[in-house]
């Protein structure tokens, strides 16, 4: 049970994280974003749909604020996968 409630949490957490970035609000966005990934891949695994959703909420993100060294990063993970 705590387990699918972290999945939950976390789920929020990303989806929240795009909120932020609609707004600009880029450093809230990417804490967000980066509680809600390592919780995703450690409980619904990289292959559920949740947890590329939030990799490419992080390319976005990063995209955005003009840093695309880091979404490029995170890029490189939704390749890795895709392999």
């Amino acid at each position: 049970m705590l387990r699918e409630k972290n999945q939950d949490v976390a789920n929020i957490c990303s989806k929240y994280g795009i909120c932020l970035i609609k707004l600009w609000k880029f450093a809230e966005a990417e804490k967000q974003l980066l509680i809600a990934l390592p919780t995703l891949r450690d409980t619904a695994g990289d292959k559920d749909k949740m947890t590329p959703r939030a990799i490419r909420r992080l390319v976005e993100l990063y995209q955005e604020w003009g840093k695309p060294d880091q979404a490029a990063k995170y890029r490189s993970l939704l390749i890795d996968k895709a392999s």
